[in-house]
């Protein structure tokens, strides 16, 4: 029993060195390759739970986050409660996918360039979508 109580206590701190963890992949990441990196430091989670919070969870369209990084939007997103069916992540850098990957193998995380997203995604994936990049929101498709 005390060793229950004891991984208790201890979740919330492990939970945040992970998060200090994946923050400074992410730094890394963006010194190795500052033109491929959209940003210093992931989103923060106050910025991740708004962007989150725009998506309409009963609708049916996909939701494609552009540039998933470290998933801290894709973190928000999934707490919020969409379905994971709905949701596709598209990250360039490599090391990052295995990262999102990792901590979210629920999800379809596709490694590509955002810019080549036709080539990345079946056409039928494209006509009814919510594209979320770098943090801002914007209906697309057809």
């Amino acid at each position: 029993m005390n060793f229950i109580r004891n991984i208790a206590i201890l979740l919330p701190w492990l939970s945040r060195i992970c998060v200090k963890w994946e923050s400074l992949v992410f730094f890394f990441r963006w010194l190795a390759a500052p033109m491929h990196v959209g940003s210093v430091m992931p989103s923060s989670q106050l910025l991740a739970r708004a962007v989150a919070n725009q998506i309409d969870l009963h609708s049916n369209q996909a939701v494609i986050e552009l540039g998933g990084g470290a998933g801290s939007v894709t973190k928000a997103l999934l707490e919020t409660g969409i379905d994971p069916e709905r949701l596709i992540v598209i990250e360039n850098d490599a090391r990052l996918c295995v990262m999102l990957r990792q901590r979210f193998p629920q999800l379809r995380i596709v490694q590509g360039d955002a810019s080549r997203l036709s080539e990345l995604l079946r056409v039928s994936e494209l006509d009814n979508i919510i594209f979320l990049e770098s943090s801002i929101l914007r209906q697309g498709g057809s």
